[in-house]
């Protein structure tokens, strides 16, 4: 190498929108690449060009410390400097990473290597640990409190993070210290936990549509299509007993069992129960909408839409693409006709709670939503007082034409 890697402070470029985040750029021998730094603010070309604005200030002063990680590690490697050796290594020490047992991050790495967790399930946890670290990189057991966690719940929200997201990511963490706890690696008491209740749950809202908006939902003529593929997909949502967008692009030709629909959900594939879902001529006709049901070919879904993926990965990120797509359709139908803001969820406890309160029994409900155990049910339950008869599709008809 001829000359000492350069160090830069610029704005990601690959971003199409503003503002963007704050990076380091390396450049050696003519090669250039781009690194996250620690500081987790945005800038505008503008504040960037302005470094006596206030915001400007602060996030120059956070990034800092990723200016001198990227320089302490380029002067120890000297001549013999390549692009992954660096990464590694900045990747490391950005987030505090240097076997320091006493470390959050020393944890967690622990247990992404050794845990069985699903894909998603590890995917998630990876992002819960990126805020985190871009709010405290070098955080350490010891500092892991309740109020720390609190502080960490703020940050979240004021970064633009929906109270959903915030539960995802708490209950990803509060997972990594549960197991610290169980292997000696932190203490107890979980710092997630108040008084035998997680953080991530105290607080939310069971949220089902009222009779006046389902009404009013069930009435609209979509404008578009997205409001139309998004009122579609709630519906079948709600037709198959809940199940969520995940579980209905899974489904194949082979599900079909003579009228009725088998299943698993995706969430709980292994310990989970069959789920059976009745094929209305209502249902069959949304199936053969955005799909085709045809009993020669079984292992062909249903729905077309994960037929191309080629791995696990690759189909998660289809799920999202299209769980994204719903939402954003809803969200404009919701406000032309002036309800709540909704998502794919709620169409799960919208169900639930229409079908225990139109005569629908609890165990009934708890075995058509796939729980294993009826306190889960009872969470989606919680504005619901009697429930009595078993009649799911009596109840479907009568929700449908509200």
């Amino acid at each position: 190498m001829n000359q000492k890697p350069s160090i830069k402070l610029i704005l990601d470029s690959r971003a199409s929108e503003e503002p963007k985040f704050l990076k380091i750029r390396i450049l050696a021998d003519r090669d250039k690449r781009t690194y996250s730094t620690s500081s987790n603010i945005k800038l505008t070309p503008e504040e960037f060009d302005n470094p006596r604005l206030k915001k400007t200030k602060k996030a120059l002063e956070e990034a800092k410390r990723s200016v001198d990680i990227a320089t302490e590690i380029i002067d120890e490697l000297a001549g013999d400097f390549s692009f992954s050796v660096f990464g590694k290594l900045y990747k490391q020490r950005l987030k505090g990473k240097s076997g320091d047992k006493s470390l959050f991050s020393s944890l967690a790495d622990e247990y992404l290597d050794t845990a069985d967790i699903a894909l998603k399930t590890k995917s998630c946890y990876k992002t819960a640990l990126n805020q985190l670290y871009s709010f405290r990189s070098d955080l350490k057991l010891s500092d892991m409190n309740v109020d720390f966690v609190k502080e960490f719940m703020a940050h979240l929200k004021a970064n633009g993070c929906g109270e959903n997201t915030v539960r995802i990511y708490l209950r990803g963490l509060k997972a990594i210290y549960n197991d610290g706890i169980r292997r000696g690696l932190a203490k107890e008491p979980n710092p997630f936990v108040v008084k035998g209740q997680s953080l991530a749950s105290i607080g939310r809202e069971h949220f089902a549509l009222r009779e006046d908006e389902w009404s009013k939902f069930l009435k609209y003529v979509p404008e578009s299509e997205s409001e139309i593929f998004a009122k579609d997909f709630f519906l079948l949502s709600v037709m198959m007993c809940g199940a969520n967008i995940g579980d209905i692009l899974s489904l194949k030709n082979e599900n079909i069992v003579d009228k009725e629909i088998l299943f698993r959900r995706r969430k709980t594939k292994k310990t989970g129960l069959q789920i059976s879902v009745s094929l209305t001529p209502q249902l069959s006709a949304l199936f053969n909408k955005y799909g085709k049901i045809n009993r020669k070919n079984p292992k062909d879904y249903i729905l077309p839409y994960l037929s191309s993926c080629a791995d696990e990965k690759a189909i998660l990120n289809k799920i999202h693409d299209v769980i994204k797509l719903v939402n954003k359709g809803l969200e404009s139908i919701c406000e032309a006709i002036s309800i709540r803001k909704i998502t794919t969820y709620v169409a799960r406890h919208t169900y639930s709670v229409y079908f225990v309160d139109n005569g629908g029994s609890v165990v009934q409900l708890q075995k058509l939503l796939g729980h294993t155990s009826s306190r889960t049910t009872e969470g989606y339950l919680k504005s619901i007082t009697q429930a009595t008869k078993e009649k799911s599709v009596e109840v479907l008809d009568k929700i449908l034409n509200m």
